[in-house]
């Protein structure tokens, strides 16, 4: 989730529909998902990114479409997540939850690392991960 702040306002709207903002603030500590999307055009492919912390955005990303077709999803994880002490930006294999906590989630990156996010204490072992939130098409 993203917070705003009015004097973060661009002061040129151009369109009533939308806000352009100078900067957003990251309201939580927790991962997000920087979706990489293409939009059909007469001209060709328009690539657009947006980034969400609801995992159920990049669900309804993921599923096909005649116009919008999701290319990437990258995982922006805070330090006490990937390891280090800041966020990074990682490409996403696949996502697991698990049964009992759907919060409970293991993010697999291309790469070959997993990272393990709870908003408890829990961590589960690897086997505990069995429903497939996301999965990355080639």
């Amino acid at each position: 989730m993203f917070q705003t702040h009015h004097s973060a306002k661009f002061p040129i709207q151009h369109d009533p529909n939308f806000s352009l903002w100078n900067w957003v603030e990251l309201a939580v500590d927790a991962p997000f998902f920087m979706l990489e999307i293409a939009s059909k055009t007469d001209e060709g492919d328009f690539v657009t990114h947006r980034m969400t912390s609801n995992i159920n955005v990049l669900r309804g990303h993921a599923a096909s479409s005649d116009t919008d077709v999701l290319k990437r999803a990258l995982l922006l994880s805070p330090g006490y997540l990937n390891g280090s002490d800041t966020f990074q930006l990682d490409d996403l294999d696949s996502i697991f939850s698990s049964q009992s906590d759907p919060m409970n989630m293991l993010f697999k990156l291309t790469d070959g690392r997993a990272l393990h996010f709870s908003l408890g204490e829990d961590r589960l072992d690897e086997s505990h991960y069995t429903v497939q939130v996301f999965k990355r098409v080639l």
